[in-house]
């Protein structure tokens, strides 16, 4: 599996089992809900990957990823605080404690970037946040 399939994968299982997240309303899709079905959701969005080196020494062999994730905060209505509380725990979830990328080891999630909109969809207003993680993982190599 590519690193960026077990990654999403991984922060999908992570945000999905999250208590505080849920409690405040929140769902994780990997595709936004149509036709207005949710008024409080993460969405997993764009990705990289950029191949890291292959670092050689007497006792392993590995190959890294650095991959970065988009995830994208929506809550419908005129609250700003409770977007920015689902941008918060987020980020609490994901960078509590590492992340088990399955065929790559564990891998450490930072938030490098966060911004917050106001975006009206006709008659309806929402406010999205905007946060990109960076992770990178790796895994040993065989002779």
């Amino acid at each position: 599996m590519s690193a960026l399939a077990a990654l999403q994968q991984a922060i999908f299982t992570r945000l999905s089992n999250d208590g505080p997240l849920a409690a405040l309303g929140f769902g994780v899709f990997d595709e936004p809900p149509s036709g207005g079905q949710a008024s409080r959701y993460v969405a997993i969005g764009e990705a990289t990957e950029v191949r890291g080196g292959i670092g050689t020494s007497e006792s392993m062999s590995h190959d890294s990823r650095e991959c970065t994730e988009t995830l994208h905060v929506w809550t419908r209505g005129f609250s700003t605080l409770v977007a920015k509380q689902g941008m918060v725990l987020v980020c609490e979830a994901l960078e509590s404690t590492p992340l088990a990328v399955a065929g790559w080891g564990m891998g450490t999630a930072r938030c490098e970037f966060a911004t917050f909109m106001r975006d009206k969809q006709g008659d309806e207003m929402w406010r999205h946040g905007v946060l990109r993680f960076r992770v990178v993982v790796g895994r040993a190599l065989t002779a």
